[in-house]
Order: C-alpha cells, then structure tokens, then sequence
C-alpha cells in the first residue's frame, strides 16, 4: 500500500492502532528533490539496474505475461496459469502503471521503475501511463524524458479498459484492485486486463481468515477479489536470490488475467450484480489524498 504525507495516505479506521504503514517504496527522505550531484548519480544508476532487471528477470515476468495473452478453455477448480496456445492473439497495447513511489529516493522504486522499462522494450509497447500522487516533479520530469506518459488525476484505478492492457501495480493496496475490477466488472472487459501485482489469492485467504474470526460475512463491496477467483489465472513470479536480499520490490508478486471462455460461461446475473463500488469498511485499508 503507498502512501506518503503528499500522496495517498494509509487510514485503518476502527483499528487499534492508527499510525501510517509506511510502504516499502516510500523513503524517510519522501519529497525533497535530488540536487544536481545526487541527480546525476542517479541518472548513471539507471541504466545499471535496467540491465540487472533485464539480465536477471525479464525473460521469467515476459513469459508469465505472455501466458495470460490466450486464455485456456480447460476447467479447474482452481485458478491455474493459462498455457499459449495461438501466437497470433493480440498482444498488449498499453501499460498503465500505479503507485511507483519515489523512484529517485526509494532503491524499491527504482528497481520496479527498472522493470516497467524493460517490460515496455520487451513487449514492444508504445504507451506507458503512469500515475502516484506522491511523484515530485523532479520525477514527473524523469518519467517524461523516459517516454513515459503521465496521469493527470487520480483515477483511483477505475479505469474501464477496452483493449489489452498490462496494469502494472506492484504492491498496490487491495482497493486499488477492488476498484480496477469493479471498473471492469463485465465479460467483455475482464479479459483486457493483464495485473502484475499482488497474489488474489492470499488476499482472499486473508479476507476469508479475518471475516471467519469475526463470524461475519464479506460485503459484497469488498468481495470483487473474491468474486473473480474462479474465472482468474494467477501466475506466482519467481525471483533470483539476488534480487530479493537487495530490495523487497518484487516479493510476492504475480501475474493475474482472466479467462475469456469461463467469463462467457458465467450467468448474466453475476454482472449485473454491480450496484456497490468497492469498500474497505471500517477495520481496512483506504486511500485518502491529502493536501500537505
């Protein structure tokens, strides 16, 4: 979950304890601006850790992507990865990348930064659409001359997608997920959308271990992960040890896309079931943008 004194902010209401939860790509120093020294140094690191991601875990992310580009027909009762099968689907069109955080103070930032560079040479995609409230201009400017195309609102992940689409949300909070499949909640646009991002079933686990405790049941707001489990194929990504004793950017992450021919199956009822937008309650995670 992201969150910084100029960006979203992390609020647990009704808990215990309401102090911040610092995300891993939010550094102590968040907002000052690099001075030209430190800038230029960061500027010659770049190019180095974009050959470390390319050399190191390229091909293993490019792969699993490209296992979700055609769905499989086959039935499980649990999500599995989908095998490709025809070459000739269409591949991704657009990146849309949320919440990066701090990239010229945060070394996680830098390192999915990295990445999302490399998977845009490897993919052959033209357009990159990023957006963190927290970007300093200084980075919006970097962004930029990296041909990067900035958000200019927050969208709050609801954007309808109507062509593939890879969303690249590395350790995002759960609403931000919530809100990208309510947006797409329809047969006809689920399968449009390629997530590298947090595993959806460990926060089903998660959801379904905390409401279990509490005898209760999951709002139906807070229940689009959950609803879309048996429609989902979810990769696990595997990372070099490397990798995860320098930074936690990557770790847990997965690649999530759904399977046209299960979305046709699925009763009309099910998408018309979409009165409520997604809501964390009151004992979860929501973003508040804040003014300071």
């Amino acid at each position: 979950d992201k969150d910084s004194d100029g960006g979203w902010c992390v609020v647990r209401r009704g808990a215990r304890n309401n102090k911040k939860k610092w995300s891993s790509n939010v550094a102590v120093d968040d907002s000052t601006p690099l001075d030209q020294n430190a800038l230029r140094r960061w500027k010659q690191r770049l190019p180095l850790v974009i050959k470390e991601m390319d050399a190191l875990v390229a091909d293993v992310v490019v792969s699993s992507i490209e296992q979700q580009l055609v769905p499989s027909t086959k039935e499980e009762a649990q999500p599995e990865p989908c095998p490709t099968e025809d070459k000739q689907e269409p591949q991704i069109k657009q990146i849309v990348c949320y919440g990066l955080g701090h990239i010229t103070t945060s070394t996680a930032s830098l390192h999915q930064l990295a990445l999302l560079l490399v998977l845009r040479q490897r993919l052959r995609v033209d357009q990159v659409h990023v957006y963190d409230p927290q970007f300093t201009e200084q980075e919006k400017e970097i962004l930029v001359s990296h041909s990067c195309q900035l958000i200019p609102f927050n969208e709050e992940g609801k954007r309808r997608t109507t062509e593939k689409t890879l969303y690249y949300m590395p350790h995002s909070g759960k609403r931000l997920y919530c809100n990208l499949i309510y947006a797409n909640w329809d047969p006809s646009l689920l399968p449009n959308l390629i997530i590298f991002g947090n595993s959806f079933l460990k926060y089903h686990d998660n959801l379904s271990h905390r409401t279990n405790n509490k005898r209760t049941r999951l709002p139906q707001a807070q229940s689009y992960i959950s609803r879309v489990l048996p429609f989902m194929c979810e990769v696990p990504l595997c990372w070099p040890q490397r990798l995860v004793d320098s930074s936690n950017a990557f770790s847990d992450q997965c690649i999530i896309g759904f399977a046209k021919e299960k979305l046709d199956k699925i009763s009309p009822a099910v998408w018309e079931d979409h009165s409520e937008e997604p809501d964390t309650g009151n004992a979860d995670i929501v973003f508040a943008t804040t003014t300071t």
